[in-house]
């Protein structure tokens, strides 16, 4: 699906700079872009729910390694 990006100057030119010190085209950059936010995203949802997990299964353990 094609989609227009809009940015102002300043991102435009990140971008072009992304882009060229990974030797890949500005729509490339982009994608490799929306990608790894998503998969940073996933991935601190996934530690969030481990955490929650944890203290919910072991509040006891946890409380002593705190002391």
């Amino acid at each position: 699906m094609a989609m227009t990006l809009r940015l102002d100057d300043a991102d435009d030119a990140a971008l072009a700079a992304l882009a060229q010190a990974h030797g890949i085209s500005k729509n490339e950059a982009a994608l490799r872009a929306i990608r790894e936010a998503r998969r940073r995203a996933e991935d601190e949802r996934a530690l969030d729910l481990a955490i929650t997990d944890t203290l919910t299964r072991y509040p006891d353990t946890i409380r002593r390694l705190g002391e």
